[in-house]
């Protein structure tokens, strides 16, 4: 299997063949709680995401992107996920950026376990 660096990356290198409308908009990564994103299809979420994991990744944090509409993902279970990070993220904070969460099957209670754990700062998006 593809490891999650490799994975962050692709998703991350295609943000230079887009053109950014500034926004001036930053995610408040500083809170414990589980940082959220919402809104309608196509207005932008997934763009702010991967410029907040690149801005992680460009200051030496540790940051995973996920995408989980890919049917990759879809029946990953909270721990699995867990351990998965950790091997390849052993020491240190990680920002885990977690992409269409609606798609990812019992989310709610996935993610409840992932910020109870207290391992992560999560960030989710997900389309109303």
């Amino acid at each position: 299997m593809v490891g999650l660096r490799e994975i962050t990356e692709e998703y991350v290198g295609g943000l230079r063949f887009v053109r950014e409308v500034p926004r001036g908009f930053r995610l408040n990564l500083s809170t414990p709680d589980i940082t959220v994103v919402v809104g309608p299809r196509r207005v932008g979420k997934t763009f702010l995401m991967l410029k907040e994991v690149m801005s992680l990744l460009s200051s030496g944090e540790n940051a995973v992107y996920l995408s989980l509409d890919d049917p990759l993902f879809r029946g990953l279970e909270a721990r699995k996920l867990a351990e998965m990070v950790r091997s390849e993220y052993v020491e240190g904070r990680v920002y885990l950026f977690l992409d269409e969460v609606q798609d990812w099957r019992d989310w709610d209670f996935k993610l409840r376990w992932l910020h109870d754990v207290k391992d992560f700062k999560l960030v989710v998006s997900g389309s109303s």
